[in-house]
């Protein structure tokens, strides 16, 4: 009898563990839409974030947002973060910012953030894999350069690009994708 309980606990335990492995995040980034703006000595990033909840149940979700900081990578002095219908409040952190966002049961939350980057050196480092556990649905990048800053290379091949007065656009988009780095941005 002990034997048969004991087996019991085990196969309940493994199959608890087993569901756990396997269970999906009931948050999800499913697309990211991102529009990084290049100048001589600054980036500017505004990106949408669009994050889907797949409980039956309202969550609160902390949220870390990583910045790449060094002494060639400042941490950013401006900004902003917010939903459709309000202003979000964030913490700053070492090399991060954090906030909380609400997510009805079954709802769907977008998320702005914009910022600008003072840079040191010929090159830009954006943390793709911010929020990703799983794959993205759609990742979407504009990257706006000058004319002057020359021989742009971007670590995630462009599908296209374009030039528009004084400013060259390379557009980027890519489907069911899972980072593995950072988008690295460099220029002469």
């Amino acid at each position: 009898m002990a034997r048969l309980k004991k087996q019991i606990v085990v196969a309940f335990l493994l199959t608890l563990w087993c569901t756990c492995i396997l269970a999906k995040a009931p948050i999800k980034l499913y697309k990211e839409e991102t529009r990084i703006t290049l100048k001589k000595n600054s980036v500017t990033i505004q990106a949408h974030y669009y994050f889907e909840n797949n409980s039956d149940f309202e969550l609160d979700v902390d949220f870390i947002y990583p910045f790449h900081v060094n002494s060639l990578h400042l941490f950013p002095e401006k900004i902003s973060i917010l939903n459709p219908r309000s202003k979000i409040d964030f913490t700053k952190r070492k090399k991060a910012v954090k906030w909380t966002v609400h997510f009805l049961p079954m709802g769907i939350e977008t998320v702005y953030v914009g910022y600008q980057q003072e840079i040191k050196e010929k090159s830009v480092l954006y943390i793709l894999n911010k929020f990703r556990t799983e794959k993205i649905d759609k990742l979407q990048f504009i990257i706006e350069t000058p004319l002057d800053l020359m021989d742009i290379s971007i670590s995630l091949k462009p599908d296209s690009s374009k030039t528009i007065d004084q400013t060259k656009f390379f557009y980027i988009t890519r489907r069911y994708f899972k980072p593995q780095e950072k988008l690295k941005i460099t220029w002469k």
